[in-house]
């Protein structure tokens, strides 16, 4: 199920240090944990940028359930196997909906 969205504007690298300027956000448990260089943090975007298109928060909550917004297949034993619509599938021209650059981690079932 989708909850909400965020596009990540900054990734903060807490194996590394705590960055000083984001004093606001220590309550969160990662500020917490001992050194692990996989130990991030992502904060979100002040705006969404869709291909320059803007006026949207870069991060919110929907406020129903909807299945057209659910991202996880009915069928999936796990939550990060998901059901895209086929617009969503990345090509030469199309940019992966996430970090998932490599498209062997994607397959396409139908057309």
């Amino acid at each position: 199920m989708t909850w909400g969205w965020m596009q990540i504007g900054e990734v903060l690298e807490l194996g590394i240090a705590k960055p000083k300027r984001f004093e606001w956000a220590t309550y969160h448990p990662h500020f917490h944990r001992d050194r692990d260089v996989n130990n991030v943090v992502y904060v979100a975007s002040r705006d969404l940028n869709l291909d320059g298109n803007t006026g949207i928060s870069g991060a919110g909550a929907f406020s129903y359930f909807s299945v057209n917004l659910q991202l996880t297949a009915p069928t999936a034993q796990r939550p990060s196997i998901w059901r895209l619509p086929a617009w969503l599938y990345p090509t030469d021209k199309q940019k992966p909906l996430t970090y998932h650059a490599n498209l062997e981690r994607w397959r396409r079932i139908g057309s």
